[in-house]
C-alpha cells in the first residue's frame, strides 16, 4: 500500500519570498527558487506581461501580498493585521 508521506520529499520546497536576491520584494527571486529556473527569466516575464498588458504588475504586487517571507509564518497582509491588533 502506498502512504502519502513515502512519495513526499522530506525537504519540500515553499513558494515563499527570499530575503536574499530581492530587487523589490522577492517575489520573481522566489518564483526563480521554486521553479528552478533562473530569476532573469521570471523578471522578464513580469515586465513582459506589464507592456503587453498591465498584467505583470497585478500578478506582481498580488503574489508580494500572499506570499510570506523565508522564515516568516504571516504574509505581508497578516503583519498589517497583527501589528493593527497588538499595539
Amino acid at each position: 500500500m502506498n502512504h502519502p508521506s513515502s512519495s513526499c520529499p522530506s525537504h519540500a520546497i515553499r513558494l515563499e519570498r527570499p530575503l536574499e536576491g530581492r530587487i523589490l520584494g522577492g517575489v520573481a527571486a522566489g518564483l526563480a527558487k521554486f521553479l528552478d529556473v533562473e530569476v532573469l527569466i521570471v523578471r522578464a516575464v513580469f515586465v513582459a506581461l506589464c507592456f503587453v498588458s498591465g498584467l505583470g504588475v497585478a500578478l506582481y504586487l498580488g503574489a508580494w501580498a500572499v506570499l510570506a517571507d523565508t522564515g516568516s509564518k504571516n504574509t505581508v497582509p497578516g503583519e498589517i493585521v497583527m501589528r493593527s491588533w497588538y499595539r
